[in-house]
């Protein structure tokens, strides 16, 4: 999951993807919940 992560704000950072502030915040979360539960937002 971290890869995945770092892997998407290198694109973001390059310019290769656009995320809104939403999106952004939303994958932060989910990122964030499942580090610390081990589990997926239901």
């Amino acid at each position: 999951m971290f890869l995945a992560t770092s892997g998407r704000l290198q694109a973001v950072q390059e310019g290769a993807v656009e995320v809104s502030d939403a999106e952004a915040v939303d994958a932060l979360t989910l990122f964030i919940w499942r580090g610390l539960t081990g589990r997926d937002i239901e």
